[in-house]
């Protein structure tokens, strides 16, 4: 059977040489690499995957914890980093469902403690600042997406979320909108600061007076029943639009203002937010609607390839922040 020691011998090189070559690690200048490589080639050597592993005290599995595993939108991303870890890389991972605020006193981080080889957390509240920086301290590779923390040695990615908010309200004062109000979820949560701040300057900027916030949550039947009681607010304060959280509140506030005799969008506009593929396949009673896109495909790549490189030791990560994309469809109008 041969060996890293017959491998070393045809290369002429050291053992500590063709390991690091092996496992895919800096330090080795390319003539000794391409060395090893066609060492490799000439001996059909296949490292015995299950003890290299132990001798460098890897799993080949990650854990992934998700604010909330059945919302819509971050199925998305575990969708995408599952299969970019499982074809790409032959990575296994753990998800878990995990709410910081959650009354549940599970240790999840605990269990999956020296079982993975590194960790990523989506959405805000899936994790602490305190649980990152103990996570640095023991030498974890780490990365986060969609949440606001910050911590030297955590890679962020995130949207730039006041940005094209004011690119979405612009968008309906250009319509003729001026009576606009922003749908939110929890004011703790800084996307939705970010993307009121958004709202607001945008108000500001047009000189537009009219100025209204209302966190109904995150939920379908949360923003159905709001949308029941807006059709009268339509009616009675001349109300023309709304700028939504996300889709799954722009589709059931839609289905509630319709039901209501509100027609969307020739006596209502609705704007909102992810682009989530369900929205994209609206039709008959509810147009397709005009949104939001994030680029999820693009952020889970750069996840999963970030911390296989944070992994491996392979090279420099840096935090990203990625442009969203204002898709103009059929649920924003002039005003009638």
């Amino acid at each position: 059977m041969i060996s890293i020691y017959d491998i070393a011998k045809e290369a002429g090189v050291s053992k500590s040489t063709v390991s690091r070559v092996v496992n895919n690690q800096p330090g080795v200048i390319d003539s000794k690499r391409e060395k090893v490589l066609q060492a490799i080639e000439k001996l059909d050597y296949k490292p015995h995957s299950a003890a290299r592993n132990l001798a460098l005290k890897k799993t080949n599995v990650v854990a992934v914890f998700v604010r909330e595993l059945s919302a819509n939108f971050y199925a998305e991303f575990v969708h995408d980093i599952n299969h970019i870890f499982d074809d790409e890389f032959n990575y296994g991972a753990i998800y878990c469902n995990r709410n910081s605020h959650s009354p549940s006193r599970v240790d999840y981080l605990g269990l999956v403690n020296k079982s993975v080889d590194g960790y990523i957390f989506i959405g805000e509240d899936s994790v602490t600042e305190k649980e990152l920086e103990v996570l640095v301290r023991a030498g974890e590779s780490v990365v986060v997406l969609g949440t606001n923390l910050k911590v030297d040695g955590v890679l962020s990615i995130d949207v730039n979320n006041y940005e094209v908010t004011y690119e979405a309200i612009k968008h309906l004062i250009d319509l003729g909108h001026q009576k606009i109000i922003h749908i939110g979820a929890a004011e703790t949560s800084v996307e939705f600061q970010e993307r009121h701040r958004g709202y607001e300057q945008a108000l500001k900027d047009f000189g537009l007076t009219y100025n209204s916030s209302r966190n109904i949550g995150y939920e379908y039947e949360d923003a159905y029943q709001y949308g029941l009681i807006l059709a009268d607010e339509v009616f009675k304060e001349g109300l023309t639009a709304a700028f939504c959280f996300n889709d799954t509140a722009a589709v059931g506030l839609i289905n509630g203002l319709q039901e209501k005799g509100i027609k969307v969008p020739k006596d209502f506009s609705v704007v909102g937010f992810d682009d989530l593929p369900l929205v994209r396949m609206t039709k008959d009673y509810i147009p397709p609607l005009t949104t939001i896109r994030q680029p999820q495909k693009d952020m889970a790549i750069y996840a999963v390839h970030s911390l296989h490189d944070m992994m491996n030791h392979v090279k420099k990560t840096e935090n990203r922040v990625y442009k969203c994309e204002l898709k103009i469809r059929e649920t924003t109008s002039k005003p009638r």
